[in-house]
């Protein structure tokens, strides 16, 4: 766990394994993200060039805003909306970030610079 903001858990997922744990059982809530399936492929064959951050409410409303899944395209060099992709529990791109969730553009940006101050990759894990 990276840190905490604005009511969510903000987590650095650099393994298939980690992402899912919490991506399918942590906190009782189940995402619906490929790369959290049982399909190993979607994580090592379709994003290897992808970084992942989720924020996970700290205590569920049970709505699909519970679980976010942040992907960081080329690896998470940049933040622009080109290379930062959010994704809902239902597995609906961008659904966070139009005005639903107060400052959810603002808490992204904070997850990332999280991100980047970890240092860490995943291929520092395999």
């Amino acid at each position: 766990m990276l840190g905490e903001r604005d009511g969510y858990e903000i987590w650095y997922v650099p393994t298939y394994e980690s992402m899912k744990i919490l991506g399918r059982f942590y906190k009782g809530r189940s995402a619906k993200w490929c790369v959290a399936s049982d399909d190993p492929d979607w994580w090592f064959d379709h994003h290897d060039e992808d970084e992942y951050v989720l924020l996970i409410r700290e205590d569920p409303l049970g709505d699909e805003f519970d679980k976010i899944a942040i992907q960081m395209e080329n690896r998470g060099r940049h933040f622009t909306e080109d290379n930062i992709i959010p994704w809902d529990l239902e597995n609906n791109d961008w659904t966070f970030d139009r005005g639903v969730v107060e400052d959810a553009p603002e808490l992204m940006q904070y997850a990332w610079e999280l991100f980047r101050e970890n240092g860490e990759l995943r291929e520092h894990y395999y």
